[in-house]
């Protein structure tokens, strides 16, 4: 802090003011209570404000001027490479990375890969997020069914930038561990699921080939599982079923269905498209399984299929609620983003 600070600070003490009463005339400056108190007692006890003699030598590399220089660098273009950034600065890359993290507070992101959305589309999900916010309330939510489909694979899933193992030397590490097989052909299954606040419906497992058109998915899901499961969990209250706008869901043939036969629904005009950050089962529920499941490998569909059914009935009911009482929240910031990505 600049040594004219001090002295106003100084100032106001020997005119009798209180500490508060600094700190509520010069809190504009961004200081702190306990810097007024150390800088006061600094005055009492050495007579000074500069500061105190301090160990060690002072810096020659990690300079007031390089971090400076850094900063404006990084304000001009984010995406630097801190590599590259500290052979142009002629510094190493520890005290570029010292820089960042001490001096500047700085952390790294991992880029993300998503849906690119047109302006017709974020004009849509604007639409459409406002209109579901004014139909469904806080405790009608409870009461909205929502589904969606995912494929599983037989095998492992790595994550090359956070998946290690410790050793003190490659050989130490047992084949098993150290290597993740990945198969030009490896099996998967379509999985289709739904949730709500009153329970979990039964799995439905899609056999890879199986072309899921709009009579598979009236008969096999909407007709054998959607119906009488709502029926059965809803009892005789109403309730809203949810699917997104692949083309069997939003053929007219099974929209009409939905209409006759359901007590309510969210027709495929009114569900966002594009949108696995507003479904529950993309943004909550699917990754979860996924992080359970494919830790290892598969000799076969069927065991796949064992342990999909194992860790949908663990999972938790109160994750999934609390995964549903998110989705309000998740329409309001779609709606403050204008319709774009918010996450």
């Amino acid at each position: 802090m600049p040594p004219d600070i001090r002295r106003l600070i100084v100032s106001a003490y020997e005119r009798g003011d209180s500490q508060a009463k600094i700190y509520h005339a010069l809190k504009h400056f961004s200081i702190s209570r306990q810097y007024i108190s150390y800088t006061v007692k600094r005055w009492r006890e050495c007579g000074i404000v500069a500061d105190r003699p301090r160990s060690g030598r002072p810096r020659s590399v990690r300079t007031t001027q390089l971090v400076q220089r850094i900063k404006r660098r990084i304000a001009r273009n984010c995406r630097r490479s801190g590599r590259k950034m500290a052979r142009d600065l002629q510094t190493s890359c520890t005290t570029l990375r010292r820089v960042l993290h001490e001096d500047l507070g700085l952390r790294a992101f991992k880029r993300r890969r998503v849906h690119g959305l047109t302006a017709v589309q974020k004009a849509a999900r604007l639409l459409r997020c406002k209109r579901l916010l004014r139909r469904f309330t806080n405790q009608g939510v409870k009461s909205i069914v929502f589904s969606d489909e995912k494929i599983f694979s037989v095998k492992e899933q790595l994550n090359a930038q956070n998946d290690r193992v410790y050793a003190l030397s490659v050989e130490d590490i047992p084949q098993s561990a150290r290597n993740v097989q990945h198969f030009q052909s490896s099996s998967n299954i379509m999985v289709w699921a739904a949730i709500s606040s009153e329970g979990k419906f039964p799995i439905v497992f899609i056999s890879s080939g199986t072309k899921v058109n709009k009579e598979y998915y009236r008969e096999k899901i909407l007709q054998k599982i959607v119906k009488p499961s709502g029926e059965q969990m809803f009892k005789n209250r109403r309730w809203t079923f949810q699917q997104d706008s692949a083309p069997s869901h939003s053929a007219k043939v099974n929209q009409v269905w939905c209409e006759e036969n359901l007590p309510d629904f969210i027709s495929s005009s009114e569900w966002p498209s594009s949108s696995p950050d507003l479904n529950p089962m993309d943004y909550s529920i699917w990754g979860t399984l996924q992080t359970k499941i494919n830790v290892k490998s598969y000799t076969s569909v069927h065991s796949l299929k064992c342990a999909i059914l194992r860790e949908w009935k663990k999972l938790p009911m109160d994750f999934v609620r609390s995964a549903i009482e998110s989705w309000r929240p998740r329409l309001r910031a779609c709606v403050a983003a204008g319709g774009g990505r918010f996450e």
